[in-house]
């Protein structure tokens, strides 16, 4: 029997699920081109160096449009590789965008997107900004993804000076998403109607007047 935590996560995932599968193609794709336009306005984007992105799974924020972007403007592109054997997150450079999901992908995990096998490894403490996707999040930047914990460890093993960014449809966020100490939140929300700075959130909503709308 599942208990405490673990239920109340069930329980969410189960809501979010049905919010994205709610979402028809057209829908996704116009929100993923408003999400990622708002999030290459901000001031964390323009000064970013060395951006990690995700290659999206169906039923995911797109980033490919923001990818190209910032491999057009010279920014360092990094993907992650998902280690199964060790349970960990290890990004790698991509220097054009076909490579972030260009590899061979596992039966067990067809839609998992894997990077090309040549991509040269990037130190975790080299990134200036780490694009996390998520089921929902809250104003706080708690997190609810899939259930494997690889964004959770990667955040909170690598001691990051990366800013982390998640990017959900407002109807994604949630007024509580349950947490626990292994759970790590982002810096920042951005949805198609604005941004929410969640690490100023704790206790009072934090969104950016600037950025909302």
């Amino acid at each position: 029997m599942i208990h405490g935590l673990d239920a109340e996560k069930k329980a969410a995932r189960a809501t979010l699920r049905a919010l994205w599968r709610a979402l028809t193609p057209e829908s996704l794709a116009s929100l993923s081109d408003q999400i990622c336009e708002r999030l290459s306005q901000t001031p964390d984007w323009a000064n970013a160096r060395s951006v990690m992105l995700y290659a999206a799974m169906p039923g995911e924020i797109d980033t490919s449009a923001l990818a190209q972007r910032a491999l057009e403007s010279g920014k360092i592109v990094g993907v992650p590789r998902t280690d199964w054997s060790g349970g960990a997150l290890h990004p790698v450079r991509i220097t054009d965008w076909k490579l972030a999901d260009a590899g061979v992908r596992s039966p067990e995990r067809a839609s998992l997107p894997v990077p090309h096998e040549a991509a040269a490894p990037i130190s975790p403490s080299s990134l200036d900004l780490v694009i996390v996707p998520g089921l929902g999040f809250d104003a706080s930047g708690n997190r609810l993804g899939r259930g494997a914990g690889f964004y959770d460890r990667f955040l909170l093993e690598n001691s990051l000076g990366a800013k982390s960014v998640g990017l959900v449809p407002s109807r994604m966020i949630l007024q509580r998403i349950p947490a626990g100490a292994m759970d790590s939140p982002v810096s920042t929300i951005v949805s198609e109607s604005g941004l929410i700075r969640a690490a100023a959130s704790r206790g009072n909503g934090g969104r950016d007047s600037a950025g909302a709308s």
